[in-house]
């Protein structure tokens, strides 16, 4: 999804694959998990629109990337699995408004069309196509699940988080074992 790693770990696929290493400590997030969810973030970008060139692959890996940052935030924050944080947000991220409204973030159309105009867009909601939809949605859900940003982080020490972290070192001893 990301480019071919073998071009090096400069390229787009291996700045993914070097974050991942970084989202256990960080985010609360596996490494293994990070990959797994920027793979299907990315497959997301790319099948709604989204240029492929790597230029914009980068730009779609950063966007991956911050979505996967703040499902661990959220997941830290909401005391929800980390999975479940990401299955909110790819859920929003295509449109549908239920699953992040659980967090208190209104997708409706109306919401996403006042949102848009406070960010100086004047095409309408209904005029944009589906890649700038997609993009107006990151957007929209970064800044509105803002006050859970940096969460893993502060309350690390927690036996919430403590114990998240406990069970992602025995799943990756149990991964290298096997």
């Amino acid at each position: 999804a990301f480019g071919d790693l073998k071009k090096g770990y400069d390229s787009v696929a291996g700045h993914v694959y070097n974050w991942s290493k970084t989202t256990m400590d960080a985010f609360g997030v596996s490494e293994i998990a990070a990959l797994r969810y920027a793979g299907r973030l990315q497959s997301i970008f790319n099948s709604s629109g989204f240029d492929v060139s790597e230029s914009m692959r980068n730009s779609a890996s950063q966007m991956t990337t911050d979505l996967i940052e703040r499902a661990g935030d959220i997941a830290s924050f909401y005391d929800i699995s980390v999975d479940e944080a990401m299955t909110k947000m790819q859920a929003g991220l295509v449109g549908m408004v239920r699953p992040l409204r659980a967090l208190g973030v209104n997708m409706s159309v109306a919401n996403m069309q006042a949102y848009a105009l406070s960010q100086g867009i004047t095409t309408s909601w209904k005029e944009m196509d589906q890649a700038s939809q997609m993009a107006l949605r990151y957007q929209y859900i970064l800044s509105a699940t803002q006050y859970a940003a940096g969460d893993f982080q502060r309350t690390e020490m927690s036996l919430a988080n403590q114990t998240r972290l406990l069970t992602m070192n025995l799943q990756v001893l149990s991964t290298t074992i096997g």
